[in-house]
């Protein structure tokens, strides 16, 4: 059915990361801000999930988040990762994972699914939150 509608007939999982706390366009007190969300690889484990921290125009800051595995390695894996912002201002966090072949997710989407079609997609997903 969905081979016929364009979609790829062998579903490779790619390699993703989603940022599920906060939200996107979260209003956040200055102060300690907990991030976690979930990353994927299918049948490869997830070995590493990086926050990056972008303000003011600079290139975003790449912070180590702690995993949290699953029993196997078609689970997701949980992480999580605490930040201080240091300035009441506009951020963008970004999330990209890194799976036990050694790839990492390496280029910018705009959205969570964007380039999704025909056979997934391993975009970094980013979010803006406004401190202060």
């Amino acid at each position: 059915y969905w081979e016929q509608r364009g979609w790829s007939d062998e579903a490779v999982v790619k390699t993703n990361s989603q940022i599920v706390s906060p939200a996107h366009i979260s209003r956040l007190p200055l102060g300690d801000v907990a991030i976690d969300g979930v990353a994927y690889a299918g049948i490869r484990p997830i070995t590493r999930v990086e926050i990056g921290i972008e303000s003011g125009g600079n290139p975003p800051a790449w912070q180590d988040a702690t995993l949290l595995p699953g029993p196997s390695a078609e689970v997701w894996t949980q992480f999580y990762h605490t930040w201080r912002p240091t300035a009441a201002t506009s951020y963008t966090l970004y999330v990209r994972a890194t799976d036990s072949d050694g790839f990492r997710q390496n280029e910018i989407g705009r959205g969570i699914l964007e380039g999704a079609f025909p056979d997934g997609t391993d975009k970094i997903q980013n979010i803006v939150v406004q401190i202060g």
